[in-house]
């Protein structure tokens, strides 16, 4: 909760994202590699794994975008920039290297 707040909240940077994405992948390894001998652990377990992925969804979708736009800020782009990125990111997650790939596309493809 707390790496999410700090790197993928209302106003973010290059830095706190790649900052960001560093520490959900080690929360990520060290979840997937802990010990959950109860249900109860393999549940929260599960809940924790599920949530560093989604940050690091996120953060990777984030990381391209060069510009503020709604409620993402990038306090190192401040300015709205319609020419350039009025696009949807689309996330592909690569199995192989375990890393999201982010795309912009135009909204109407």
């Amino acid at each position: 909760r707390a790496a999410a707040w700090q790197y993928a909240g209302s106003v973010r940077s290059a830095d706190g994202m790649r900052t960001g994405v560093a520490e959900a992948e080690s929360i990520f390894a060290t979840l997937r590699g802990a010990r959950a001998d109860t249900s109860k652990d393999r549940i929260l377990r599960s809940d924790l794994l599920s949530a560093a992925f989604t940050l690091r969804a996120i953060l990777a979708a984030g990381q391209g975008r060069l510009e503020s736009r709604g409620a993402f800020i990038r306090s190192d782009y401040p300015d709205q920039d319609d020419t350039r990125w009025l696009r949807s990111s689309r996330l592909t997650w690569d199995v192989e290297n375990e890393r999201f790939q982010a795309r912009y596309v135009p909204l109407d493809a």
